[in-house]
């Protein structure tokens, strides 16, 4: 996986998102997020665990269309030593996520 990437510590990444959603974020997690938008529903994906990270990206939509612009993205391995929030181009997103656990050790997903 050789892109530009830019890792980012959390705590930045969750001023960012916070000023992005609009309210303070104590911690990038979707329990953190779903209490802010309580309007907000996480979709299920049955059986996501026997999925591969292309698999579930793809079932999901997260690869429908091209994406533009600079992604924020957090993942398991975010929360590691010396790792953080990742910031890639959209259209890198694909190879981002193939590359992911052969990378960080952690599934995307």
């Amino acid at each position: 996986m050789s892109m530009p990437l830019t890792i980012i510590p959390l705590a930045e990444a969750t001023k960012r998102m916070s000023s992005v959603l609009g309210f303070a974020l104590g911690a990038l997690t979707p329990d953190e997020i779903t209490a802010g938008l309580p309007n907000f529903a996480w979709a299920s994906l049955p059986n996501w665990e026997t999925l591969s990270d292309l698999d579930i990206a793809k079932q999901t939509g997260l690869l429908r269309g091209p994406m533009t612009g600079e992604l924020l993205i957090v993942t398991e391995a975010s929360f590691g030593a010396g790792c953080g929030a990742f910031l890639l181009d959209g259209p890198n997103l694909g190879a981002f996520v193939v590359g992911h656990l052969s990378r960080y050790g952690e599934c995307f997903f």
